[in-house]
This record gives structure tokens, sequence and C-alpha cells, in this order.
């Protein structure tokens, strides 16, 4: 008989299992699409097959091996339960580039290898508004995306030239809606005075007023003076009790509260997994009682150690979270569900919670419950949960959100992370098994050191802030799921919550690698590289949205996982868009207008091709997905819309003015009569400035839609008005044609007809939808009341959910605001007050 060669498999051992192809790399790409973290290669040296069968030592090295690859195989095989991989990853995010290969990518690079760029350079990110404010803006933010681009550096001159005489008056607006009677006036005027820094800058009459009535420390005696500056002052003694009472006044009825804690955990817990449900009720049934539902007040909050104001504090925010996700601002389908007779106990459940609002006033009391203890010192896991919860709610806010000026993000999750590091969550706690006994609370401990590294990465993709989590600087294992380790009662649930931080490990070292690249200050990036590596993560997030389309693969367990993946998509392309504007750029200025174009061409193929029909695609899929849709998608759409405004209006300004030179030549008219090439020129050249233009009023339209509800948004739709009169001014036309910063965009006709096509294709997609979909631009727009009214009932306060006013469309499909003369006034002021370091402009396209 003759005996088989045993041959080593040049596939991994995935591969091999499931019989696909197997590119082998390392790991391969198979590994990457289906989430194997274990791609595994049977290798030995390589020696001559006699001395093989001499060695009895190496024989023996390769039975050990082969027995290796099976028990591994057979874990792996064994641990897909349900489509979801349940694995305990043993190591550290290893992920790596080397598998890349640039034959792969749909669209191949095209820079020279010789091409290195530095972000920082060309413009001024700094923004100096001593005394009041000093600023400093990442070069991904939308500040430094004005500053570095040649046609909106010579906007933004234009804008102070032309309002800088509005000034003053604009400031006396701003002291007059201070003194204002109205309610809602004035506590917008102070929401100002704190967001723009005035209120550090303003004189404190009322130490004057009253200092002849003060005690005079300097003329006391030394047993006075030591009583005065070491005891505590007279208003703190009893600021427990007086939280304990706001507490109370601010707390809904039991039915509402436990109502609401049940949907926080269906309805939010994937996206903020930083609480266990169990544990959390355990503490809160001790405060305020055992779980009821019987429409009754709490009858009295039993506060018995300061750690209590964790507890509270993390129920307050899990309320309003969960009132937020009653409303559905994407069609406002919230306002029938009030008023309706549909006996059914689930809508009769939505139409109670919905007539008992968890206003504003509930998260300012949970921000006092936060400041109760000292975070600079000593902290525990309750303190870090309920200061993950406040930044959560910080990020998805519609009354606040990070939104144009980052928020509190940056310094913010800078504390987080020191806090994390200081609770020991960045190592893992199977390092220490003296010490991490509990399943749950290591499995939660995972959870809460991600979620801090996907803020941190978050941030630093949407404004471009350096990254505080060293890869190097963590051993903790990806969150994974094993029978009574689970925080949540729903164990499915819990299992797509593990699978979402999955999605993280799979990109988080690709990411981290680009944006190490992008920050170096001092020096610069291969572009070539750079494109490589971000076109691999375009086509990889590019699958997200598509997937979460299409009805065959959304089910009811994966629908929070579709949504968490569509927040992803969007956040990544307005980073991929942001950094191709400076790429962009960079060509420009070099005259090199080939390669320039194809950056251009890409950012339409995701501003244009990707984001602007996201509105269409995603309207109507809202009640199939979960009740949160609007509360996590919203802020990343408002980002992706301000971004695509922004990339719009630079390649607008180019195009437009390559019209009218068109139009303003001599003998354009003769060439138009006589001349064919030339009059197929300018109509390609009319029909993308047209094409630009429309697709800038559907981007104002859908910030429109959401401006009743979302702060942010609300800020943008007052500022496109005033940008749309400034973009029909002749004038700034007519100073950009003859500044020296702007190059002329002389793009041949092959180009024009590749990006009038993208236009083209959406727009068509875009009809289609509205047809199938019936959608009609209709937005309610309106200024949204953020704060509470004033009256004496202490539960009337604002929800910031209902519509306050209706705005329609005018005939050509713009969308027609509804001005309040009030807020506008103080608005104006935020625009005018913003000043540049350089000459003071005013930051229209932030506002």
């Amino acid at each position: 008989t003759t005996k088989k060669r045993n041959r080593i498999s040049r596939v991994c051992g995935f591969c091999k299992r499931r019989k696909i192809k197997c590119d082998r790399g390392s790991p391969c790409l198979s590994c990457v699409k289906y989430g194997n973290r274990n791609c595994h290669y049977a290798e030995i040296e390589l020696v001559a097959e006699g001395e093989i069968e001499k060695n009895g030592e190496l024989e023996s090295t390769l039975e050990s091996l082969k027995k290796k690859l099976r028990s591994l195989e057979e874990y792996v095989g064994k641990a897909n339960v349900a489509g979801i991989t349940d694995e305990i990853v043993t190591g550290r995010l290893n992920l790596a580039w080397s598998h890349t290969n640039e034959s792969t990518l749909k669209v191949s690079p095209v820079a020279s290898e010789k091409d290195y760029i530095n972000f920082f350079e060309g413009y001024t990110s700094v923004n100096v508004s001593e005394p009041i404010r000093r600023r400093n803006f990442g070069p991904l933010s939308w500040y430094a995306l004005i500053k570095v681009d040649g046609a909106l550096g010579i906007l933004w001159e234009y804008v102070y030239a032309k309002h800088e005489s509005y000034h003053e008056r604009v400031r006396n607006m701003f002291h007059s809606g201070q003194d204002a009677t109205d309610p809602d006036t004035k506590a917008f005027a102070n929401k100002v005075n704190d967001d723009e820094g005035f209120n550090d800058v303003r004189e404190i009459s009322y130490i004057n007023a009253c200092g002849q009535q003060s005690f005079n420390i300097l003329d006391s005696t030394e047993g006075i003076k030591q009583r005065h500056i070491f005891s505590a002052p007279a208003s703190n003694r009893n600021e427990e009790l007086e939280l304990i009472t706001k507490i109370k006044l601010a707390l809904p009825s039991r039915k509402v509260i436990w109502l609401l804690y049940k949907r926080f955990f269906i309805n939010c817990y994937l996206f903020m997994p930083c609480i266990d449900e169990v544990v959390l009720k355990e503490q809160l049934s001790k405060i305020i009682g055992e779980e009821s539902l019987l429409e009754e007040p709490v009858a009295d909050v039993q506060v018995s150690r300061r750690l209590d104001f964790a507890h509270l504090g993390a129920l307050l925010l899990v309320l309003r979270f969960s009132y937020l996700t009653l409303f559905n601002n994407l069609n406002g389908s919230h306002d029938p569900r009030l008023s309706t007779d549909d006996p059914s106990p689930k809508v009769q459940e939505l139409k109670y919670l919905l007539s008992n609002p968890i206003g504003l006033e509930i998260v300012e009391v949970a921000h006092e419950c936060l400041n109760q203890f000292n975070l600079m010192r000593g902290i525990n896991m309750s303190i870090m949960q309920l200061a993950l919860l406040t930044r959560f709610y910080h990020m998805y806010a519609p009354e606040d959100g990070d939104g144009v000026d980052g928020g509190d993000a940056q310094v913010f999750n800078a504390m987080l992370i020191q806090m994390a590091y200081a609770l020991g969550l960045h190592r893992d706690p199977d390092n220490f098994p003296d010490q991490c006994v509990d399943e749950k609370s290591n499995n939660l401990a995972r959870k809460m050191w991600y979620c801090v590294i996907i803020i941190d990465l978050n941030n630093t993709m949407t404004a471009g802030t350096p990254m505080n989590v060293n890869i190097n600087s963590f051993d903790t294992k990806v969150p994974f799921y094993k029978p009574g380790n689970e925080n949540v009662v729903n164990v499915a649930l819990e299992k797509h919550t593990v699978k979402a931080f999955k999605m993280l490990e799979a990109s988080f070292e690709r990411l981290a690698d680009i944006m190490l690249k992008i920050m170096d200050v001092k020096g610069s990036v291969s572009i070539r590289d750079l494109e490589v590596k971000l076109e691999f993560m375009r086509d990889h997030y590019a699958t997200f949205a598509s997937e979460a389309f299409e009805e065959g693969v959304r089910n009811p367990h994966n629908l929070l996982t579709q949504l968490l993946r569509t927040k992803v998509f969007l956040n990544s392309s307005l980073f991929v868009v942001s950094v191709y504007l400076h790429v962009f750029n960079y060509y420009e200025r070099r005259r090199d207008i080939k390669l320039a174009y194809n950056f251009l061409k890409r950012m339409m193929e995701i501003c244009i091709g990707q984001v602007l029909p996201f509105y269409f695609e995603f309207y109507g899929l809202v009640d199939q997905f979960a009740d949160v849709t609007d509360l996590i998608v919203a802020p990343s759409f408002e980002q992706a819309c301000h971004k695509s405004v922004i990339v719009l209006t630079a390649i607008f300004i180019r195009v437009k003015i390559i019209t009218m030179n068109f139009e303003t030549s001599y003998d354009h008219s003769t060439k138009m009569n006589e001349n064919s090439g030339y009059k197929s020129r300018y109509k390609k050249w009319v029909t993308l400035t047209e094409s630009i233009e429309k697709s800038m009023r559907l981007f104002r339209e859908f910030m429109a839609i959401l401006s009743p509800r979302f702060y942010y948004a609300w800020r943008i739709t007052k500022a496109q008005r005033i940008m749309c009169s400034l973009l029909t001014d002749q004038e700034l036309f007519d100073r950009t044609r003859t500044s020296p910063k702007l190059v002329n965009l002389p793009l041949d006709n092959g180009m024009l007809d590749d990006l009038n096509e993208i236009f083209d294709k959406t727009f068509s997609r875009i009809s289609q939808l509205k047809k199938e979909k019936g959608i009609k631009l209709n937005p309610n727009v309106g200024t949204p009341n953020f704060f509470p009214p004033s009256t004496n009932d202490s539960r009337s306060y604002n929800s910031v959910g209902s519509v306050p006013s209706t705005a329609s469309s005018d005939s050509h499909g713009d969308v027609n605001l509804v001005p309040n003369d009030e807020i506008d006034r103080i608005w104006m002021l935020m625009l005018s007050l913003k000043k540049s370091n350089d000459n003071g402009a005013t930051g229209y396209y932030n506002n």
C-alpha cells in the first residue's frame, strides 16, 4: 500500500473548516468578515520529507500542533450559538493592517507615495477671545475645515466684514435679553451666557450692593477669622437635605418610575451598558421602596449614606433617557398617541408615560447628585457609573448634545478616562482572581472600560482631538457572555450587547492607527498610506447602512444592533469626508487638479451618494427599528448634515465662480449660439451648480425637521437662513474671484459628467423613495422651549418633546422658517460674539 503524504494546509483552520477561500492573510479577510478572532495556521519548520521521517521529535511536534488546531476549531465551532460568538477573548485587540491588499479595495489609491500631509499646517486652529474664551479646535472639527479651505476662508472673512457694524447693536440685544420678562427668553439668554463664557467675566454686582452689610473679616479677631475661613458655608451645611427635597419633588409617581426603569433596559441599555439592572434595582428598592405599579408618589427617600446619591442620580438619568425614547422626531408620530382610544395595554402605557413628562429639571438634580462626590480623589464603581451616564446624556440629549462646540466632550472624556485608570478598569479582572471574584462585576467593569474607549474614539473622529487612551495601556478583554455574568435580565439582549462591542474590537486598532498619524503635529503622514486605510475602513462601514435597510436581515433580535451600526456608519462617513477635505485642499494648493478632483469626487460620493438619501432610506423604518431610533441616530445625522453642508458650500463657491466667469465673458452670447462644445460645457457647469444648491436645500430641510427638538439642529437651521442670503450676494463672489487664496478648478467634461451623474443617481433614488413612502418634506419648524415655563407647579417643566409650532415649505421646496424675534435677536448675539483668533470673524457655520 502507498502511504498518503501528510501535507501542511496553507489555509487557516477557520476557512478550512468552513471550506471557503482563504487569502492567507494574518488574519485573513474571511476571519475578519465573520468576526473570527482565532485565525490560526499550522506552521512548522520546512525540512526535507526524508528528514521528517527520520526525526521523531519533529513528528511529535507536528502531531501536537495538529491536536491544538483541532481543539481550537472545535472550541470556535461550539462557541457559535444563535449566530453570536461568545468566545472568551484571551488577548489584546490584535487586528492589524497586514492583510490589507490594495487590489481588494473598491476604489484604487491615486496618491503618490511621495506625497505627505500635515493636518495642522495651512490654517490657525486656536480661537482666542480672551478674557472670555480661548479654544483649540482639532483638524477634523467644523472650525478647522472652514479655516483650511480656500473658499470657506474667504467666506469667513466676508461674513465678519459684512456684519462687523452690527456688533455693538447685537451686544445690546444680548443685555436686553438678559433683562427680558419672558421666562423662556431670559433662560435662553442665561444659557448663552454659560455656553459662551460671558458669565465668567460679568461683574458680580450683588457683592458690591451688600458689601457694607457684610461682616468685615479684616477687622475681626483672629478667632473669628478662623471660624469664617475654615467653617463650611452656611448654605452648604444643609445641602444634602436640600438635595433630598429636590429629588422628592423631581421624582414622578412610582408607576412611572418603574415603567420607565424597565423601558431603559429594553431600549437604551445596548447603547450605554454601564449599569447592572438587578443591582441598581436592589439599591433603589432600599431608598425609594420596592417596585410598584400603583399611581402614588414616592412617600420617602431613605438616604442613609452619601453613596445613595450616586444610585439616585443614575435613576434620574435613566428616567430621562427612557422618556426621550417615547418620541420620534422623524415623522412626528408622537402627537396622535396622546389622544388615542386604542385599548391595547401597550398603547395605553405609552399614552400614560407621555402624559407624565420627565423634564430638564431632573437632569439638573442628577448633576447635583454627581457633584456630591470629589471626583478628583476617591471614587468607586457606583460613582463612575453615574459619571458615565452623565456623559452619555450630554452626548445624546436633544437640548444639549456635543453639537457644534463639542460640549463638554474633551474635558469630561479625559476625566472619565483617568477615573477609569484610577479604578483599574484598564486591567482585565482575570488578572486579579484574588480580588475580582464576582463574574457580574467583572463583566460590567469590562463594559465600562470599553464605553470609555467608545466615547473617546467618537470625539476623536468627529472633532479631531487626540485620543486619550493608548492602545498599549490596557489589557482588558472585550466583554463576553457566559451564563451567570449578564448585567441585564434579558439574556438575549446581553448577548447582542456583547456582539456590539465586537464591532469595536474589529476596528479599534485600525482607527487608532489612523488617528495617531493624523494627530502628529510635528510630522507628516503618507497620503497614499492614509488613502488605502481610509478606503478599507470606508468599504467596511459601507455595509453597515446597507444591511440596516435590507428587509431580509432585520429581525426583532438584531434591531438595536443594526441601529448602532447605522450610527457608526454616519460617524465614519463624516470622519472620512473631513480627512478628504484636507487632502483635497492640499492638492488644490499644489495645482494638481487631477488628484484634487479624485478626492472631491469621493467626498461627493459620501455626502451626496450616502448621507443625502439617508433620511429617505431611514424614513418609515423607525417603527421597525426601535423607539430609541431618534435619540441615538439623530445626533450623528445632525453632525453628518452639518459637515456635508460645509463641504458643499466650499464646492459651491468654486463652481459658482466658474459659472459666473462663463456668463461675464464678453463673447458668452456669441459662443452659446455658435459653439456647441462651449454651450455643452457651460450647461454641465450650470447643472452642477444647481445640483449642489438643491442638495444644500435638502440638508437644510433635514435640519429644520429636527430643529424643534434638537438644539444643535436648531442652531444650524437658524444659521442657514443667514448663509442662504450670503450665498446670493454678488459682492461675495466678486471678492472671491479676485482672491489669491482660491485656485481655479478647471474640471474637464469627463469630470463634470461623473459629478453630475452622482447627483442624478441620488436625486432619482430620492424621488423613488419619496413616491414609495409618500414622503413630503414639510418640516415642523419653530422655536423649541428648552426651559421650563414660569409656574408655581413644580411638576410643570418642559419635556423637550413637543413641537411648538408648524411651518410649510415654500413654492421652491425650501424651508420657510417661522422666526421668533426675541430668540433670533439672542441668536444673532451668539453669532456676532464668536470671533476668530485673527480678525474676530463671526462663526456662522458653527451655529
